[in-house]
This record gives C-alpha cells, structure tokens and sequence, in this order.
C-alpha cells in the first residue's frame, strides 16, 4: 500500500478531478491519496468521482491548508 500526495492547489475545477483520475488508473488496490485542494468547486467534483469509482473519501483542514483523503 502506497500514499501519494498530490497538490492541486491553484488549479481550477476540472484539473484537481481529472488529476485524480489520472493517478488513480495505475494506483493499486488498497493505495491511498491526499489531495491537496483550494477551489471549493473540487469538493462536490472530487466526491462525485469518488463515489461513482466506488472510492472511499473523507476530508481534513488543518488550517487554511484541505485534503482529501481518498482510498482505492
């Protein structure tokens, strides 16, 4: 089981989805990702991404700084 990071903060909806995406076609079974994020928008985009891929998701702010956590 791998952790990746990926820090898409900056970016605007879609990119912060379809780099998650991207990842997760050659993550493994049990890889998780923490997905940095800024624009509100990926919130509702990467949950609906998660859920239609059966991926589990859940989400934590420290600060300024948000993640997702996402499980394949």
């Amino acid at each position: 089981m791998t952790e990746h990071v990926l820090d898409t903060r900056g970016q605007r909806c879609p990119w912060p989805a379809l780099r998650l995406a991207r990842l997760m076609r050659g993550a493994a079974q049990g890889d998780s990702v923490v997905l940095l994020f800024d624009d509100q928008k990926a919130r509702s985009e990467i949950a609906d991404l998660c859920e239609s891929n059966g991926w589990s998701l859940g989400e934590r702010q420290n600060g300024d700084n948000r993640a997702f956590i996402i499980l394949r």
